[in-house]
């Protein structure tokens, strides 16, 4: 009897502890997605099987453990149930507000098209944005809030692309059609500079 009581509890335990691991890792992706997404056509489609295979694992452990509580009346199987469980939740909430997020109405839509890159803009009536920083083979997606200042928009901020990328600042200009992304030295811009969004919409 001791020897199986023995070994249940290793079962527990190894089901915790990769329970535990398995949900770091989800949220974490989940938790950065709010702000940044991949959408490289390689990589991010194996990232994302990758992710979608880690929540079915994590899913069929709670399952199991679930089972194994039914059956054998073990407190200790909850405990792997109970992560899968919350973990499950916070994932669909996440979902949930970034749903929520995009659903709201356009406020001001621009775009720059370069040979094989391009740059999207998309400011909304709930005070969040969008930029889609995109290439040929693919690209990455940037969410944030912003403050409208009359024609100049902040964003919250200082790398908007990241700092590998500084072709765009925290403050954007609006000017004759276009969105100035960048100042330069001095912090005036300047309507000749290399990349500049022109505006296809505003409400």
């Amino acid at each position: 009897m001791t020897v199986n009581m023995n070994s249940s509890n290793r079962i527990i335990l190894v089901l915790v502890i990769v329970s535990l691991a398995l949900s770091y890792a989800i949220l974490k992706v989940e938790f950065e997605s709010i702000d940044e997404t991949d959408q490289n056509l390689i990589s991010g489609y194996l990232n994302t099987l990758g992710h979608l295979l880690l929540k079915l694992v994590l899913i069929g452990i709670g399952a199991f453990s679930l089972i194994k509580f039914i059956r054998k009346r073990q407190f200790g199987y909850l405990i792997s149930t109970s992560i899968a469980f919350i973990t499950t939740i916070i994932v669909i909430v996440i979902w949930q507000h970034i749903d929520a997020r995009e659903a709201s109405p356009v406020k001001l839509k621009a775009h720059y098209d370069g040979d094989i890159n391009g740059l999207g803009l998309t400011l909304r009536e709930n005070r969040t944005y969008k930029i889609e920083d995109y290439a040929f083979f693919g690209g990455t997606t940037h969410f944030g809030k912003y403050q409208l200042k009359g024609d100049t928009i902040v964003l919250n901020t200082n790398y908007p692309l990241g700092k590998d990328r500084d072709i765009m600042g925290n403050r954007l200009l609006i000017k004759n059609g276009y969105v100035l992304i960048k100042a330069d030295s001095t912090g005036n811009f300047s309507e000749n500079a290399p990349f500049k969004m022109r505006i296809v919409k505003r409400n």
